[in-house]
């Protein structure tokens, strides 16, 4: 299902994220589904648990740093006993447009939303809390996929014969 941007935005804003990567697979912006490459079986989407390190004494508990860099909080999981990576995480952001991303979905989306709607670069860094060097990498990163205008056959000069 495509959405108008003005939708699309407000479905951004009120989804949960797994509707969101739900969606985005549905458009083949996200794969459907991951199979990892030593054992050939097909993963499956799960949510991604954080880990808290609890400490003795009533201390503050804190997240595990190998846990807590996953953004959009679900992965892919290979649940293949005899695989060498059994039960664990791959990203869903794997051969994707949001590879290389730190951003959630919602917010590299929203980008693409408001620079598809001919939004202004200003006015797209002034509406969005991230710097400016991230709002550009994700454009650069857009006009890249653009396919290059050819003009070269839409010559308005006459040839004489």
């Amino acid at each position: 299902m495509l959405y108008q941007p003005i939708t699309l935005e407000e479905f951004l804003i009120k989804s949960e994220n797994l509707a969101i990567i739900h969606y985005l697979m549905e458009i083949n912006l996200l794969k459907r589904n991951y199979q990892y490459k030593i054992c050939n079986i097909a993963s499956n989407l799960v949510k991604f648990w954080i880990k808290c390190i609890r400490f003795p004494r009533g201390e503050s508990n804190t997240l595990d740093p190998k846990f807590s860099k996953n953004i959009d909080k679900h992965a892919w999981r290979c649940l293949n006993p005899n695989c060498g990576n059994y039960k664990n995480y791959f990203s869903i952001r794997i051969e994707s447009f949001f590879i290389n991303f730190k951003l959630s979905l919602k917010d590299v989306l929203k980008v693409a939303i408001r620079y598809a709607c001919r939004q202004q670069m200003i006015s797209i860094t002034k509406s969005i809390e991230f710097s400016e060097k991230i709002v550009q990498s994700i454009i650069n990163k857009l006009v890249l996929l653009m396919p290059v205008t050819d003009f070269s056959f839409n010559c308005l000069e006459t040839r004489n014969l």
